[in-house]
Formats: C-alpha cells, sequence, structure tokens
C-alpha cells in the first residue's frame, strides 16, 4: 500500500532542506524573473497594442517569448531536486536547462502553454470582439467560454506540472513520453496538489502587501514543496 506524504509534512521537508540555501534560491529567481520580464516588455517597443491587429499580434509574440520560460522552469526544477537530495547546487543553475535538452524543455512549455493558451483562445476573441463592437449579447457566451476553458487549461496544468522533473530523472525520455508518463503519475493526485498549490494563496497575499518582497521567501518555499511532491509522487509510483 502507498502512503503519500500530506500537505504540511512536504511543507515541513521543504522549510528544512531550504535552511541555508536562501541565497542560492533568491539569486536564481531573482535572475529568472529579471531576464522574463525584460523579454516580456520587449513587444511594447514594437507591436501598436491600440488596434486589434497590434492586440492579437501583441498575444503571439508573448506566447512566443513564454516559450523560453521552460528552458528556465528546468533549470528551476534542477536546482530544486538538488536540494531536496541534499546535493549541492549554484544560483547560476537555473541557466542549466541551455545546457540539457533545452529543445525537449521548449516543446514541453510549447504543449503546456499551448494546451492553456488555445483552452481560453475562443474567451479571450469573443471578449475583444465584445470590447470593439460593444455588443452585450456576446458577453454571457464569453464567460461560459473563460469558465469552460479556464477548467480545461488548469486540468491539463496539472496533469502535466511534473515534466520538467521528469525531463531530468529520465533525459533518454522523448517529449512524448514525459508527457505520458506525468499524466500517468498524476492519475488521481490532481487535486492533491491543487489543494497544495491554493494553500500558499494566503502567503502569495502577504507578499502583495509586502510590495512582492515576500515573494523572495515565498516562491522558493512553493517550489521547494513542489519538488518534494514529484519525489513523493515517484517513491510511490507504479511499476
Amino acid at each position: 500500500m502507498n502512503h503519500y506524504k500530506s500537505s504540511s509534512q512536504l511543507k515541513s521537508l521543504a522549510k528544512g532542506q531550504l535552511l541555508g540555501k536562501y541565497s542560492t534560491v533568491i539569486g536564481a529567481f531573482v535572475l529568472t524573473q529579471l531576464l522574463m520580464l525584460i523579454l516580456s516588455w520587449l513587444p511594447v517597443f514594437f507591436v501598436d497594442t491600440t488596434t486589434l491587429f497590434g492586440v492579437i499580434l501583441d498575444y503571439l509574440i508573448t506566447f512566443l517569448i513564454s516559450l523560453f520560460s521552460g528552458i528556465f522552469a528546468a533549470g528551476q526544477a534542477y536546482i530544486y531536486l538538488n536540494i531536496s537530495c541534499g546535493r549541492n547546487c549554484k544560483a547560476s543553475d537555473v541557466f542549466y536547462g541551455f545546457k540539457q535538452h533545452p529543445d525537449k524543455a521548449l516543446l514541453l512549455q510549447l504543449v503546456v502553454s499551448g494546451i492553456s493558451t488555445l483552452s481560453v483562445l475562443p474567451a479571450y476573441v469573443l471578449l475583444l470582439i465584445t470590447g470593439y463592437t460593444q455588443d452585450i449579447i456576446l458577453v454571457l457566451p464569453t464567460c461560459i467560454l473563460l469558465i469552460v476553458g479556464a477548467f480545461i487549461a488548469i486540468y491539463f496544468t496539472l496533469a502535466f506540472s511534473q515534466v520538467y522533473y521528469l525531463l531530468l530523472d529520465f533525459p533518454e525520455y522523448s517529449v512524448k513520453q514525459i508527457l505520458s508518463v506525468s499524466m500517468k503519475i498524476m492519475k488521481g493526485h490532481k487535486a492533491r496538489l491543487f489543494y497544495i498549490m491554493v494553500s500558499f494563496l494566503p502567503l502569495y497575499l502577504l507578499a502583495f502587501l509586502s510590495c512582492g518582497i515576500g515573494m523572495f521567501w515565498i516562491a522558493p518555499y512553493a517550489n521547494a514543496t513542489m519538488t518534494n511532491f514529484y519525489l513523493d509522487l515517484i517513491k510511490n509510483r507504479q511499476p
């Protein structure tokens, strides 16, 4: 019989593992956020978002830029796996994904972001049309599409939540295999992970009230907890 750790047990593990490691994880967090912020601001200087075409183009460019977050996600996963397993790491390891299978990281992010984007795209298009036409008849179908799309996006985000850890642990796997294994090990555990993620919302609120400063500690705490969740899944993985 499998014995999975509770949310409180995973968080307790994360707290202990992060002791003495905060300078590393905060450094990695700052590096990642700074680089993604710079990339996300690029479209502002080249795209006119006052037109419908400009809004759509900005959306596409933002999506393409977001693909690079997959490589950084692999680097973050590498750091937290090392911490959780008692190995040494450094802030610059956030770039590890650029050295080890960046093509797979990009493809994994393409699939995950692609599904999430396509899930809410119909609602987004209707929202744009509603804004430009001022047609209130479209408000209800837009809300329905948004709710359905959000549900689909959350479902697949949870199902594919383990892909970057799997990429690091099983580099010989193809992208298709990684996605398949993630779905398999997450079967019956999506609600558990969703609960863990939601349990951090009060801390994120505190971070917001601290003008974002609290994120330097809360984000590593959440990431370390998610990493222990993955290790718990793999430990109890069915053959």
